[in-house]
């Protein structure tokens, strides 16, 4: 919305037939100015969802946005590494099953969404943007022993 719609908007006086300009005018570019910034906001969240597979960095850089808005849980701070461990070797597993399968598409996608994942780790290591935490409850003594022996999760 413009400033200027808005400061207008902000101010009944101003947005007043008393002032020379009907409130209807101003309500009306108010809802042409709120519908255009829905369309904008549809198209973002659309491209932000829809997988990509052709350019491997920028695709799993959309990823990785797409895995911080749709997945982040700021209630679960301080997880284990084995939650990123466990969470890359689900997605790179479902991309061996994936290729295996023939499905080259779904195993191109899977490959990239382990890659967000790692980058989304990346980030959370460095400080950066944490909002992405796999995992709700921390391992119990039984999982973190299985995982030294080298089993465990897929």
């Amino acid at each position: 919305m413009s400033d200027d719609l808005v400061t207008r908007l902000c101010s009944v006086a101003d947005c007043d037939a008393r002032a020379g300009e009907p409130l209807g005018k101003c309500m009306r570019e108010a809802a042409a100015e709120i519908t255009r910034l829905k369309a904008e906001n549809a198209a973002l969240k659309a491209e932000r969802d829809t997988p990509a597979v052709a350019d491997f960095a920028s695709a799993a850089q959309l990823e990785a946005w797409h895995q911080r808005n749709r997945w982040g849980s700021s209630h679960d701070a301080g997880k284990s590494p084995f939650d990123w461990f466990w969470l890359i070797g689900y997605l790179a597993q479902k991309a061996a099953s994936a290729a295996v399968a023939g499905d080259n598409d779904k195993a191109l996608h899977h490959t990239i969404s382990t890659a967000a994942a790692l980058a989304n780790w990346h980030l959370a290591l460095s400080g950066g943007d944490n909002r992405m935490r796999p995992g709700i409850e921390p391992p119990t003594d039984a999982a973190l022993a299985t995982n030294q022996q080298g089993e465990g999760r897929p």
